[in-house]
């Protein structure tokens, strides 16, 4: 077995990781769903911040969830806009 192979066996998804990501994607619906009723709370602003970053590590490691990548760095972009918003 050659040393790609190798690499590619031990960086193999795993069913932990994919609940994981699909449970960080339900937590963010969720969360994005009490920001657009509570667009200036800060303690939502906060979590769901921490839950993109988390989603983005959990995300590059899942195939069927990479393609979602990029609309994460745009709602981030997005979130931090309005909370700069809110800081004025």
């Amino acid at each position: 077995m050659g040393f790609l192979s190798q690499f590619r066996a031990r960086k193999s998804t795993t069913p932990v990781d994919d609940n994981l990501a699909a449970e960080l994607s339900d937590q963010i619906i969720a969360l994005e769903k009490n920001l657009s009723d509570h667009p200036n709370d800060s303690d939502v602003h906060k979590t769901l911040m921490i839950k993109y970053n988390q989603a983005l590590k959990q995300f590059a490691k899942q195939p069927s969830y990479r393609g979602q990548i990029d609309e994460l760095f745009l709602k981030i972009d997005a979130l931090r806009n309005q909370m700069r918003r809110n800081i004025k």
